[in-house]
């Protein structure tokens, strides 16, 4: 049987009887001498079927987002709606660079391609003459 790895920083999204948990960040031990940890970003995608308690992991279809970890999810029709998120990565003498991310991506929850949305600014409305009387 498989699972999700533990992790924080991920999000839930319910659709029907299914809850789905996408992304999220991981400190992995990297020796248990020098107490030594490596960050680890998750890209992968769960599905938790509550009637009989089991785990599934949804392949990649589409156009899926990359790794990232404390960006916001929100649900929407058969949508799960994903904005933002930050990527940690670690250079030299333990420093950690983040990257912080600006695009929106749709995950089809009951079919499951997954696919970028792009924004756009909205059209401004025309102004209305006004007249002025004398």
């Amino acid at each position: 049987m498989q699972w999700p790895s533990p992790r924080s920083g991920f999000q839930f999204s319910v659709h029907l009887d299914e809850v789905f948990l996408y992304g999220g960040y991981f400190k992995d031990p990297v020796s248990e001498k020098d107490a030594s940890e490596k960050g680890v970003v998750h890209a992968d995608l769960w599905m938790l079927d509550p009637r009989g308690w089991e785990w599934s992991k949804i392949k990649k279809q589409g156009m899926p987002p990359g790794a990232r970890a404390g960006f916001s999810m929100c649900t929407h029709k058969k949508r799960a709606l994903l904005f933002g998120g930050v990527v940690d990565s670690e250079a030299e003498g333990d420093v950690l660079q983040s990257t912080f991310l600006n695009e929106m991506y749709a995950f089809q929850m009951d079919n499951r391609p997954r696919y970028p949305l792009e924004l756009r600014k909205g059209k401004t409305p025309k102004q209305k003459a006004v007249l002025t009387w004398m």
